[in-house]
């Protein structure tokens, strides 16, 4: 009887452990910078570093999703569910910002990486 339990019992943790590793990936990543929207990229050599500031996400009817702060010349990473996304710099979702920087879209699936810049001061000097 004792022999049988501790049978069934391995079995249960080696079905268990199976169930967990064959359960599909939920969630697919976007990732990037923040870029000046007023400075053109050089077209050889390294790239600028990214700039500080907040990346905010929002699902497209504007309901805010995630928000990280960025320091200078680090990338900003998201975890998000499959679908659209807006990512704008700010609190503040804008369409038009007083800047003239519009949100980026994006579609993240699952399991997959969408690497993206979202611009900032596009209409600074």
């Amino acid at each position: 009887m004792r022999r049988g339990l501790t049978v069934l019992a391995l079995a249960a943790a080696v079905l268990a452990g199976a169930d967990a590793s064959a359960a599909p990936t939920r969630t697919g990543t976007v990732t990037g910078t923040i870029q000046l929207g007023n400075v053109p990229p050089p077209t050889f050599g390294p790239q600028p570093p990214g700039a500080a500031g907040e990346v905010s996400v929002y699902k497209t009817d504007g309901r805010l999703v995630r928000r990280q702060h960025v320091r200078r010349g680090r990338h900003f990473r998201f975890a998000l569910s499959p679908g659209r996304y807006l990512l704008n710099t700010g609190w503040k979702l804008r369409y038009r910002s007083r800047q003239g920087c519009r949100p980026v879209t994006v579609r993240v699936t699952a399991g997959g990486t969408a690497t993206v810049s979202v611009f900032t001061d596009c209409e600074l000097p």
